[in-house]
């Protein structure tokens, strides 16, 4: 059967993700990850999702381990952040490791980014990364 193509354009449409869920680390109760409509295409990150004390909102079904390897990713870069010894790319190699684990697991239901927090010294350079799930 072939589909015409504006009915294979509108099915390939309704199945992109609508909403971005960025990935970065910055301070207060530790949070980590905010959610946005993926058509905005602004440096507005979007509204707080997670963070060290609450997690993941239980509708997006994280695992437990990985909540709580972002929770020590977190903490680990508000009690170190401004330590001149800090490793940044030990840091972001581990939240890259860690975004792709959440693309894995949540599937094409997002689309997932990793950004750089500001105080990365190295911050302008490769500041965004988006994460596709394995297939």
């Amino acid at each position: 059967m072939i589909i015409p193509k504006r009915r294979f354009l509108e099915r390939e449409k309704s199945q992109q993700p609508r909403q971005t869920i960025t990935l970065m680390a910055d301070f207060g109760n530790g949070p980590y990850a905010w959610i946005k409509n993926a058509s905005d295409d602004s440096s507005y990150v979007g509204v707080n999702i997670a963070d060290a004390v609450s997690g993941f909102s239980v509708k997006l079904l994280v695992s437990e381990a990985l909540e709580s390897d972002f929770r020590h990713w977190v903490i680990n870069f508000e009690n170190n952040y401004d330590d001149p010894d800090f490793d940044w790319g030990e840091f972001n190699s581990c939240g890259e490791d860690m975004t792709r684990r959440l693309s894995s697991e949540l599937k094409w239901k997002y689309r997932i980014i990793y950004e750089k927090p500001c105080e990365d010294p190295g911050h302008e350079d490769r500041r965004k990364i988006e994460v596709l799930p394995d297939i």
